[in-house]
């Protein structure tokens, strides 16, 4: 079992728990208390560094702390989320998380019945937050889309102004647009 192999390696630090991510590298995410967590790591990452190579996976070590300063975060991040679909204030949105609906996409793509089965959320609360959250999802793909393509059409201007090259018109152009202005200087002075 590769939890308790890495649990081991870590000896004498004692391990709360690791979750496993086997992904293109294999990353192991270890907690520990707080009073664990330099023992763990041991000098200059050395432990770490060591149990890492006997075990052959890459391991992220944690304090409790740090855990439920990362949590805290994500649920802000998923509350702000959650906030921007009309008709999900505060208390929906923890209702919501903790069903595990985190992102207006999943939202969109429930059910009424779905979001019904979760305790404080009524049927038509269910369909108005659904159509949001669909709307929402919809303004955000309009948004990306006209996002990716002003670049592209800057690009093409970019191009077909350097097709054109710096000819003699653009010269003329500027020249003439300098006497212009230099005759309204002259106009404007008397």
């Amino acid at each position: 079992d590769a939890e308790k192999f890495i649990a081991s390696s870590l000896t004498p630090a004692k391990v709360l728990s690791v979750a496993l991510s086997k992904g293109e590298v294999k990353t192991a995410e270890v907690l520990v208390t707080d009073d664990m967590l330099t023992l763990a790591i041991g000098r200059n990452g050395q432990n770490v560094r060591l149990a890492s190579k006997l075990t052959g996976w890459n391991i992220d070590i944690k304090s409790e702390t740090k855990r439920k300063e990362d949590a805290a975060r994500t649920m802000e991040i998923v509350s702000k989320e959650l906030s921007a679909i009309e008709g999900v204030g505060p208390k929906t949105a923890e209702i919501l998380v903790k069903g595990g609906w985190t992102s207006a996409a999943k939202i969109a793509g429930a059910s009424t019945d779905q979001l019904v089965a979760l305790q404080g959320i009524g049927e038509r609360t269910a369909e108005k937050i659904i159509e949001s959250a669909k709307s929402l999802v919809a303004q955000r793909k309009d948004e990306e889309k006209e996002t990716k393509s002003e670049p592209e059409a800057e690009i093409e201007e970019a191009k077909e102004s350097d097709s054109q090259g710096p000819g003699p018109d653009k010269k003329e152009r500027k020249s003439e647009s300098g006497e212009e202005s230099g005759k309204a200087e002259k106009d404007s002075s008397s």
